[in-house]
């Protein structure tokens, strides 16, 4: 809690020993509407408007609801900021009532323009016409061929766009997440970095209920797009216990982040990091026919050397990123040349 929102919890606690409605109508009206949206969320909207008004000793009817309008006015409000839209993008997405179906003109304009973000290795933004991820991507690999690494660099170069991103971290001990993202970085996080991107570490119990619920509280009320990467989608689904079995999991999960990234135009965007299973492709065949791009991970015989594909790409061609060495020591992928 920040010096300001002490300010107001102390002045919700001087109404409740008797400050009048009016003047909890100005202290409303004087803050920005993030700090607003806050006190709201914290101390209004999970008690109720009435209650609240009960609490502070609005007794005077005609002031009593002065403030009952002001306040029904602050929540639509509140209910236009981006971040709350983000999250009616979320649940709806995990909702059964998700519209099924939907007639769309031919001559309608486009409206989806999805933005990209770099993946942090040339080789990958090359073949995806230079503009790198977007949407709802998949990096699917063998083990110990830099699916990780790969992750962590698009998560950062993501928060260095503007995006608030969220690293569910389902493999890796605090310590060596922390570890891999100052590697990429050559040290200390810029700010940008710290005050964009966050590590979700998750265990048994996490699901998409939960996911959600988290989401919520990371996203900060101007929040206007938002990335997250499952890491590993494997290990979530072993870790999900809401039933259904292995492949029932992996299929919510990938169907609510391209419900997700539809909802919002893109402006909830994903990256699903997945081990390859015996037939060359992702455990489940979900994503390469779900994701809008899927890059695949494979080892050579030379030792530390991988080959990157752009295996499929719905907005952009596919094809071939190179053979590059994975440098752990520095958290990226090089070129040989």
């Amino acid at each position: 809690m920040n010096e300001t929102q002490t300010e107001i919890v102390q002045a919700d606690q001087e109404g409740a020993a008797g400050t009048d409605a009016l003047g909890w109508i100005t202290k409303l009206a004087d803050m920005d509407l993030a700090l607003a949206a806050w006190f709201y969320d914290e101390r209004i909207k999970p008690i109720g408007i009435d209650a609240w008004l009960d609490d502070i000793h609005a007794r005077e009817p005609d002031h009593r609801e002065l403030l009952r309008q002001e306040v029904h006015a602050l929540s639509g409000r509140i209910d236009s900021l981006p971040k709350n839209r983000l999250m009616r993008c979320l649940r709806t997405a995990h909702s059964p009532s998700l519209t099924p179906a939907e007639v769309q003109r031919v001559d309608e304009p486009i409206t989806d323009l999805t933005p990209h973000w770099s993946s942090g290795c040339e080789s990958i933004d090359k073949v995806l016409a230079g503009k790198g991820f977007y949407g709802c991507g998949t990096i699917v690999g063998e083990q110990k061929t830099g699916k990780s690494l790969l992750a962590i660099g698009a998560a950062v170069e993501a928060a260095r766009a503007g995006w608030r991103v969220i690293y569910v971290n389902a493999e890796m001990s605090r310590g060596h997440i922390a570890e891999r993202f100052f590697r990429y970085m050559g040290g200390t996080p810029e700010p940008i970095v710290a005050e964009q991107l966050q590590i979700l570490n998750v265990g048994p119990g996490f699901g998409i209920d939960v996911f959600i619920e988290e989401v919520d509280k990371l996203l900060d009320y101007d929040d206007r797009r938002v990335m997250f990467v499952l890491d590993s989608l494997n290990r979530m689904i072993d870790f999900d216990t809401s039933g259904g079995g292995y492949f029932d999991a992996m299929k919510k999960w990938v169907l609510f982040a391209m419900a997700a990234r539809k909802e919002s135009d893109g402006a909830i965007s994903s990256i699903l990091v997945s081990e390859l299973g015996r037939n060359g492709k992702s455990k489940g065949d979900q994503l390469e026919y779900a994701c809008d791009t899927v890059v695949t991970l494979k080892q050579v015989e030379t030792k530390g050397l991988v080959e990157l594909q752009v295996a499929a790409s719905r907005a952009t061609d596919s094809g071939d990123a190179e053979v590059l060495h994975r440098n752990f020591a520095n958290g990226r992928f090089e070129s040989l040349v």
